[in-house]
């Protein structure tokens, strides 16, 4: 029986292991979790083809969730009390860089407007870099926005631009354009590979006379087992077929709901409206 979750976190794990394998340059600490989950290919193939290895951290548990809980000042959200955690954990590796992006939208699905991330998540950068102390290792955190066009959208490149000017890289387009345009061919490579698993459960769930279930929420939420408190396995053992929202393919026709302001709302939103009207 297809499993989108699981297939989707392995096809994350090839990439690290096969297209971004160690050549004994300096490393740039990251993880897929929190703010880059969905995004990770992009930006790990970008530093990468930058000249960097990567030191990535995958799959946070419960015991980062209680060390963020812990060490945090504040309590916050879950999500990012784990991905404190998570940070503390990579910035004691001592890499020469710790790469916190500062993410404010998300690229749009559709003509949506908007797609703006919530104060939290845009913030985290600079509420770990006050509450990790002076201790922590030199951090790398641009402020990534993205525009009409997702990653070959004009916002993004500026975006990618400051990145190269932040670590002292030459900006000239020649020469971080070919970094670039790898990253956003890695990264519209993942997104057609969630859709792909997302259709290959659908055909599977009609075929075998399952019900599909698609789960809305926030990926960074949808694909940790700690914080989707285990609902796609308990699914499973309910008989039906779980399907993660960024897995599930939906219809151009599908309507934009245009004064929604999130990004992921809009998303689930949208994915709601078509299953409304799926028999």
């Amino acid at each position: 029986t297809p499993d989108p979750f699981r297939a989707r976190e392995r096809w994350i794990d090839e990439l690290i292991a096969t297209r971004l394998p160690d050549r004994g340059r300096p490393r740039i600490a990251l993880t897929d979790e929190f703010v880059l989950k969905g995004l990770f290919p992009f930006f790990a193939t970008f530093l990468y083809r930058l000249g960097f290895d990567l030191t990535v951290q995958r799959q946070a548990g419960q015991a980062l969730l209680k060390r963020g809980i812990e060490e945090a000042n504040v309590p916050f959200c879950a999500p990012l009390q784990q991905y404190h955690g998570l940070i503390s954990q990579l910035a004691e590796s001592r890499p020469a860089l710790l790469f916190l992006p500062m993410l404010r939208s998300l690229p749009r699905t559709a003509a949506e407007p908007r797609s703006v991330l919530c104060p939290v998540v845009q913030a985290s950068p600079d509420l770990l870099r006050w509450d990790l102390g002076p201790e922590v290792p030199r951090l790398l955190s641009p402020v990534l926005d993205f525009g009409p066009g997702g990653v070959r959208s004009r916002e993004l490149k500026e975006s990618c631009r400051a990145i190269c000017r932040e670590l002292g890289l030459p900006t000239a387009d020649e020469d971080w354009a070919p970094a670039y345009a790898a990253a956003a061919r890695e990264q519209e490579s993942f997104d057609r590979e969630l859709l792909r698993l997302g259709q290959q459960a659908l055909d599977f769930a009609q075929a075998q006379g399952l019900i599909p279930v698609v789960t809305l929420g926030r990926p960074y939420t949808l694909y940790n087992t700690v914080l989707n408190s285990n609902v796609p396995t308990i699914l499973r053992e309910q008989g039906v077929l779980p399907i993660p929202v960024d897995c599930y393919p939906i219809d151009e026709q599908v309507p934009v709901f245009t004064e929604v302001y999130w990004g992921y709302a809009q998303r689930s939103l949208r994915a709601a409206h078509q299953i409304r009207r799926t028999p």
